[in-house]
């Protein structure tokens, strides 16, 4: 089985915009995302240089 596994962003964490941010619904949706089948997450980073482990981008853009 696959699944489609994601975390969304805390509300005091998303870039909201530059010097004049606005509300908007991509950042509503801002997090991490992977993919998980027989138990093994794949699109998982291997290095720890990034703070997530996770690919992170406006979830609302994967649809």
């Amino acid at each position: 089985m696959i699944r489609f596994r994601f975390e969304l962003c805390p509300l005091d964490e998303v870039s909201w915009g530059s010097d004049q941010p606005r509300f908007h619904w991509s950042g509503l949706t801002e997090g991490w995302y992977w993919l998980e089948a027989s138990g093994q997450e794949l699109l998982r980073r291997i290095r720890q240089v990034h703070p997530h482990l996770y690919v992170d981008y406006y979830l609302a853009r994967l649809w």
